[in-house]
């Protein structure tokens, strides 16, 4: 059963298990939310300094994380409707799927920022299902009506050519390597993106007993949105396989009738996040959950910039970083 869509009635649309090994125990707290801390979590990479303080903060584990609300341009004053299928990002903007007021065709938005603030939006082009978007860090891919592989490298918006029933939803930072789901989620290909097409793609994941679509993959891993049964329930799972398709671990996320919305794979973590301002967030490398983090924010999006920081769209239709 592919992954069921969520939230689609509030922006109209996206955008990473059973054998999670261990849970976290009593928690910590900050003005931001409160946490169930494991007895140990990994150590992070340094980050650049950042120029303002924190909105607010909150306890995962041994780690604070730190939440910065993006201003300088209130998208409730922008005549655009977001269709929020997947948000990625590159280091100094993010892009989502979205028409502007009067509009009759969608387009790939560019929504720019420095640090702590909005800096500009605007579309960079024509766009098509809301399924389709991906970026390796500087390019972004995206997917048109006549069913071509498009892509923008920063400045310039370009038209591919018409794939083959490939469909690029995750791209390895910094490379042009494309994993793509081929017949609704059966196997997972991988492929080399030049001259508006996917090259040289090949099975490396094969078919499995789940249906499969990429969220997240880079030089040694790749992360897998499913959904599986337990307990009567249908509860979203990410699976992390090796470049070679050896399933190595899974993440159990929050069961459909608890309003899951999005994932992202950071350096260090994996977080899932659902309705009501709940984060759980997980070690990568050990499939250990840290801690369930309520908070006063509503999440809904994700997208990973670098290391451990994420972008979170709110359903207050407001941008934060969260430097887990």
């Amino acid at each position: 059963m592919m992954m069921k869509k969520v939230a689609a009635g509030i922006l109209a649309g996206i955008l990473s298990a059973s054998l999670v090994a261990g849970c976290g125990g009593g928690g910590g707290s900050s003005s931001g939310g409160t946490a169930k801390p494991a007895a140990s979590a990994p150590s992070v990479p340094q980050r650049e300094k950042v120029k303002t303080p924190p909105t607010t903060t909150f306890k995962f584990g041994e780690h604070e994380a730190k939440v910065y609300d993006l201003k300088g341009i209130d998208l409730k004053q922008q005549e655009i409707t977001p269709n929020f299928g997947y948000l990625v990002a590159t280091k100094d903007a993010m892009y989502f799927h979205a028409k502007k007021k009067g509009d009759k065709d969608q387009s790939l938005w560019q929504l720019k920022y420095d640090h702590e603030n909005l800096t500009g939006i605007g579309p960079v082009g024509q766009s098509s299902t809301i399924s389709i978007l991906a970026t390796n860090g500087k390019t972004v891919y995206c997917q048109s009506k006549e069913n071509t592989f498009d892509w923008y490298d920063g400045k310039t918006f370009h038209t591919g050519k018409k794939n083959a029933d490939l469909r690029p939803i995750a791209a390895a930072a910094g490379t042009d390597t494309l994993y793509t789901y081929t017949k609704m989620g059966e196997t997972i290909t991988k492929g080399r993106f030049a001259d508006g097409e996917i090259k040289d793609a090949k099975e490396v994941i094969g078919k499995q007993e789940f249906a499969m679509r990429p969220l997240y993959a880079d030089d040694k891993e790749i992360f897998i949105r499913t959904s599986f049964k337990k307990d009567g329930k249908t509860i979203e799972t990410l699976v992390a396989f090796d470049t070679n398709g050896k399933e190595l671990r899974r993440f159990e996320g929050f069961p459909s009738n608890e309003n899951p919305y999005d994932w992202t794979v950071t350096a260090n973590y994996v977080v899932h996040v659902k309705a009501k301002g709940v984060f759980r967030v997980y070690d990568r490398a050990t499939g250990k959950l840290i801690a369930d983090v309520e908070t006063k924010l509503k999440p809904y999006r994700m997208a990973t910039v670098t290391g451990n920081d994420v972008l979170v769209y709110d359903l207050d239709k407001k941008f934060y970083r969260v430097d887990f």
